[in-house]
């Protein structure tokens, strides 16, 4: 018990010790952090820590921000944005955060966590710094150049997405989109809607995969039973969807399971275990075909 009071209090002392903790140029809020990013139309890079309570958070500080000059590198290139989510914070304090951090609208996945924004507050790039932090600074500082390098591509096809309309249009953004990690991509509503606009009958594919959505495909299926849709309205609908060259891997597999449900809530048994092999045969290890398969054999 002692030596776990003492490791805490250790590592609230280097934490609010610590000369760098926040400098004098960083900014405490996504407010003020944007102001300045469009000000100067620099990017604005925003760190979430807690930096007196989370030990991965003193970790990363101590063993990669605070190492040689990797925060004056991102400092010559962001605005830097430190938001403390401190656990001696008052009530008072904690509201006007989120007062002031609400149009940033990005929870973070863990603590510590980076996130990369342009100055039009579109976040490009998200680094977890805790379960799969950067071993070495070098390796820290390539993420970030790999996340500018995505947002150069995610630039590129936007601005030629511009001079496009119709399909090709959509084609464009899509390809920027694709820049992205999904649940980044999937918050670029605008450019979304400007998809569907552009290319309502889908020619491109990209509409079905950036509005793509698990819970309606199910409802969808479910439904199909309740309003009495018949297989030849249904499937190919789902045949539509896996022949979608645009969707991703974890898409599809849901499309598979989704069909093998539909067969199940229309009786019929034979073509709901083909469809559970086909989900099987396409990727045995994805968690969706270990299901599959566990199914499979507690049916057969």
């Amino acid at each position: 018990m002692k030596k776990t009071l003492l490791y805490s209090f250790l590592l609230t002392a280097a934490a609010v010790l610590s000369p760098d903790c926040i400098r004098a140029a960083d900014t405490a809020d996504f407010a003020s952090g944007i102001a300045e990013a469009k000000k100067e139309n620099r990017d604005l890079l925003v760190y979430f820590t807690g930096s007196d309570w989370c030990a991965p958070a003193v970790k990363f500080k101590a063993g990669i921000l605070d190492v040689g000059d990797v925060r004056k590198k991102l400092e010559n290139a962001f605005v830097f944005t430190v938001i403390d989510n401190r656990a001696d914070a008052t009530p008072e304090a904690i509201d006007a955060g989120k007062i002031k951090n609400k149009a940033l609208k990005f929870t973070p996945y863990n603590y510590p966590e980076i996130i990369l924004v342009d100055p039009q507050g579109r976040v490009y790039a998200h680094i977890d710094c805790r379960f799969d932090a950067p071993k070495t600074p070098a390796a820290f500082l390539g993420k970030i150049e790999n996340a500018r390098a995505a947002k150069a591509k995610r630039d590129a096809a936007f601005a030629e997405a511009e001079k496009l309309s119709g399909p090709e249009k959509a084609l464009a953004l899509g390809r920027g989109l694709d820049a992205l990690t999904p649940k980044i991509a999937g918050a670029y509503q605008a450019e979304i809607d400007a998809m569907k606009k552009a290319d309502p009958e889908d020619k491109s594919g990209y509409v079905a995969k950036y509005t793509f959505n698990s819970n309606a495909l199910v409802e969808f299926v479910f439904n199909s039973v309740t309003i009495k849709k018949t297989p030849d309205e249904v499937l190919p609908a789902l045949a539509k969807l896996l022949a979608n060259d645009k969707l991703t891997h974890d898409q599809k597999m849901t499309v598979r399971a989704a069909k093998a449900a539909f067969y199940r809530e229309q009786n019929k048994t034979p073509e709901m275990l083909a469809a559970l092999r086909e989900v099987v045969a396409a990727d045995p290890a994805h968690g969706i075909g270990k299901g599959a398969q566990g199914y499979l054999d507690f049916l057969e």
